[in-house]
């Protein structure tokens, strides 16, 4: 999918997101196996800018923390998973789903959508490059 696709895509309020391979967040050295809305979406943003090809296509640090203020988190299903190949590290499977508030302006939704879409090509959280954190999403 081509950048300029995904930084258009449409607003949505809601995603649903099944962890396709364990997830977990790396903070201080510690595994946090949880999908902290904030840390989420900071990371997400942190990803797409690092990678995307146009400086024009990136998201503001203003927008991303109008967006993090905007996420909250709504229904989770998760199980825990040491990983014994990673020194027995913590992880999370199962899904969860986060929504913005109906105060989201029309450029959070926007961008929400444009994340969500991009989660698919870059996973959550550590070691996404050893295939941990793959997800499927959909977006409402």
């Amino acid at each position: 999918m081509p950048w300029e696709t995904l930084s258009m895509s449409a607003p949505k309020s809601s995603v649903n997101v099944e962890l396709l391979s364990p997830m977990f967040y790396s903070r201080s050295g510690v595994s946090y196996p949880l999908p902290d809305p904030i840390l989420v979406h900071r990371q997400l943003a942190l990803r797409w800018n690092e990678f995307v090809p146009d400086a024009h296509m990136q998201i503001s640090d203003e927008i991303s923390r109008e967006l993090n203020s905007q996420v909250v988190i709504q229904d989770v299903e998760l199980s825990s998973v040491h990983l014994p190949e990673l020194q027995h590290k913590v992880a999370c499977t199962g899904h969860f789903s986060f929504t913005l508030k109906k105060s989201a302006e029309t450029i959070h939704r926007e961008w929400f959508s444009s994340l969500w879409q991009f989660a698919e090509f870059c996973g959550l959280g550590a070691m996404t490059t050893q295939g941990l954190g793959a997800v499927s999403i959909h977006l409402d």
